[in-house]
């Protein structure tokens, strides 16, 4: 079964842009909340990877979360056409959805519908009559 590209990129895009928005926020929220320092690490090394991503500055959460969504749009796109390309070898199934030609299934119904076959005779049904048994108590 294929699946929609732009809609597993989509998908995708946003689950990026929760989690830049996540380890934004978590080292903050550890610190204050629980007293510990956690995701320090995570975050250092997103503000290497993505230019101009620095968690001091007022901007980087919105950065972070457009920095995450487009990163994981691109590999949702990627992938699912990817996944669509690989799914079936044959030739026919580039343009439908099945690996059959609609137009041979079109023919092979209409056949089946038009085929004329003769009618089966049925057999009479039998009458069984129910006897009643009656258990006579022993005095």
């Amino acid at each position: 079964m294929k699946v929609k590209t732009l809609s597993v990129a989509f998908a995708l895009g946003i689950m990026g842009a929760i989690f830049m928005l996540v380890v934004t926020y978590y080292p903050v929220l550890s610190e204050s909340v629980m007293g510990m320092t956690k995701g320090g690490a995570l975050r250092a090394i997103m503000e290497d990877i993505y230019p101009y991503y620095d968690h001091a500055t007022w901007y980087a959460p919105l950065l972070g979360a457009a920095y995450g969504f487009t990163d994981a749009f691109f590999f949702g796109l990627i992938t699912a056409w990817l996944y669509n390309g690989c799914l079936c070898g044959c030739r026919k199934c580039r343009d439908t959805e099945e690996c059959y030609p609609k137009s041979k299934v079109k023919t092979v119904a209409k056949k089946a519908v038009t085929k004329k076959t003769s009618p089966k005779k049925k057999a009479p049904k039998k009458t069984v009559s129910k006897k009643r048994t009656t258990i006579r108590k022993k005095k």
